[in-house]
């Protein structure tokens, strides 16, 4: 409430027995009325500045609301794409794993039954040589009572070598079945 108007320059004496320009002086219970009435129009002030700055913030709110309803549904959006693209990206692992799983399988049936065929072939050659070599120590058992001269060196090398490569193969041998078996 605004200061109510002090009156005219006549409006305020009484009688006229005071002199000209001086008021009267106010009584205490004025006074007292006079700040309680200025303290309260200064607090009213304060309250209506505070409305403004509150109306101003509701407005500035209300403004930013559409704004942060449409991000936060972009975001939610977002997130939702993600999840359905990460799920997805998962499945296809899954069924790529799937398809490498079984073409591992078939390899190593193949590479299994290839290396049952050649450790076959191995075995066939090992018992041949085995053969071979039983033959020639009984050649040589039989030729014994013949002997004038030491045997040549070529016979002695390459009994040497029939015997190293039996050894070979059967350790050959030994390598592809743990193989196999793993």
């Amino acid at each position: 409430m605004a200061p109510k108007k002090k009156r005219g320059q006549g409006a305020g004496r009484r009688g006229g027995a005071a002199g000209e320009g001086a008021e009267p002086p106010l009584s205490e219970r004025a006074q007292y009325l006079q700040r309680e009435h200025k303290l309260l129009s200064e607090e009213l002030d304060a309250c209506k500045q505070r409305v403004d700055q509150v109306l101003q913030e509701n407005d500035f709110l209300d403004s930013e609301a559409p704004r942060l309803r449409e991000e936060n549904r972009l975001y939610a959006s977002y997130v939702s794409s993600r999840a359905q693209r990460s799920a997805n990206a998962i499945v296809r692992l899954e069924e790529q794993n799937r398809v490498n799983l079984s073409q591992i399988h078939w390899e190593r049936a193949e590479l299994a039954s290839i290396y049952r065929g050649r450790e076959d072939g191995v075995r066939a050659q090992l018992l041949e040589m085995e053969a071979r070599a039983a033959r020639m120590a009984q050649q040589v058992q039989e030729l014994q009572p013949y002997k004038l001269n030491p045997p040549p060196s070529d016979f002695i090398c390459f009994s040497a070598c029939v015997t190293v490569t039996l050894f070979s193969f059967s350790g050959h041998l030994r390598s592809v079945n743990a193989h196999l078996n793993s």
